[in-house]
């Protein structure tokens, strides 16, 4: 498929357009996996949420789903990029009932002390953190 090569060339931009569009005709878990690691390839943590949410949450009597419990390492990740600490949290001891990697599990628990110290934190009045450009031609927005 012309998207899969756009994919391995890394032309996430059109690759994502082409996978999303094929996506909204077939439901295919498979482009829905690769739609999810181009956003988050591309930093856009909020799409990435929600494309691994809707992997997460895909449920089929006939066959268990191919990128679990990985998939939810993911989701949680996206969650805490998003600030999401709480939500992060959870699916990260979600993931370490699931999971069998004791690599991962231990990583794991490292991103929730991580989510526990970032809850515990003030936050700064005025102070906007936001993701860097990806390049260095790309415009950054300024926080106020």
């Amino acid at each position: 498929e012309f998207a899969d090569q756009l994919f391995e060339e890394q032309d996430y931009y059109n690759a994502l357009e082409k996978y999303e569009l094929y996506y909204e005709e077939n439901k295919d878990l498979n482009v829905a996996y690769k739609v999810a690691t181009i956003n988050e390839n591309l930093r856009d943590y909020r799409k990435a949420v929600r494309w691994y949410k809707r992997i997460v949450n895909k449920r089929s009597k006939k066959t268990p789903n191919p990128y679990m419990p990985d998939a939810r390492f993911k989701y949680a990740q996206m969650l805490k990029m998003n600030g999401e600490y709480a939500d992060s949290r959870a699916e990260f001891q979600l993931y370490i009932s699931e999971a069998e990697d004791m690599a991962m599990i231990k990583k794991a628990k490292r991103e929730i002390a991580g989510c526990e110290l970032a809850m515990e934190l003030d936050p700064v009045p005025g102070l906007t953190i936001e993701n860097a450009p990806i390049c260095k031609a790309c415009p950054s927005k300024t926080s106020s």
